[in-house]
């Protein structure tokens, strides 16, 4: 496992109200994982273990990102801020 856990629901640390949630932000730290995944699975130094554990992972972060984008405080234009940082950063490695 690198990121996901497969059918394992993690408790919360606490409860925050749905309304209130930062959308853009649990939207970018799972488009962070998806980055990551991606990089493994696209590695020609990864294992092929490594590699299929990376792509089961990317469907479950897949699925997370659609569930932020539907998110009522979403908001694309931080996102794509978000989205352009993290490529930068990653184009530094």
């Amino acid at each position: 496992m690198f990121v996901y856990s497969e059918g394992k629901q993690e408790k919360p640390a606490y409860f925050q109200p749905y309304s209130k949630m930062n959308a853009v932000k649990g939207y970018l730290t799972h488009y962070h994982n998806f980055m990551f995944l991606r990089f493994i699975r696209d590695n020609k130094l990864s294992t092929d273990a490594e590699k299929r554990q990376a792509i089961r992972e990317l469907v479950i972060c897949e699925r997370k990102l659609t569930w932020w984008q539907r998110h009522p405080n979403y908001d694309q234009v931080a996102v794509s801020e978000g989205k352009r940082k993290l490529h930068e950063h990653w184009r530094e490695k």
